[in-house]
């Protein structure tokens, strides 16, 4: 099997990262290409940071669990299949489902410490850095968090 194309997308909360994804998969089969995303990496609510008035910050580097991030990338580049709880953005209510990543031909590591992580940044053949003006993406935040997520951030 040759290797895969490995491709690196990230870009500012916001930024449109899960819009263009699903459009660059759009032309290809389910088995062509492998999406794993950052955000089911992140560590339990207990293990984050928080900031100066008590509240936990999602947006820093150390609030991903880089080393599992960079072991099941390097499985799928050795051919391995991936299983990863889904990351339930600490809704309580919520039930994980088990995500399963399969190797593909062309596999997209998406999220926003992809560049940021030497280890992971060095795997990419392609980088794709996405850019939107700061009211825009505050403006899809919202909706997205209003619809998809629970937005306790305490």
């Amino acid at each position: 099997m040759n290797s895969p194309l490995v491709i690196g997308i990230t870009g500012g909360s916001g930024s449109g990262k899960t819009t263009f994804i699903k459009l660059l998969r759009e032309p290809f089969l389910e088995a062509d290409v492998c999406v794993v995303s950052q955000d089911d990496y992140y560590k339990p609510r207990s293990e984050q940071k928080k900031d100066n008035q008590g509240i936990h910050n999602f947006d820093l580097p150390g609030s991903i669990d880089k080393k599992a991030f960079l072991l099941d990338v390097e499985k799928l580049l050795a051919g391995q299949v991936v299983q990863r709880p889904e990351y339930t953005f600490n809704n309580e209510n919520a039930e994980p489902q088990m995500r399963v990543f399969r190797p593909a031909p062309v596999i997209i590591v998406e999220g926003l410490f992809v560049f940021h992580y030497k280890k992971i940044n060095a795997l990419l053949d392609l980088r794709i850095f996405l850019h939107a003006k700061e009211n825009l993406k505050v403006i899809r935040r919202i909706r997205r968090d209003q619809m998809e997520r629970t937005t306790n951030t305490t």
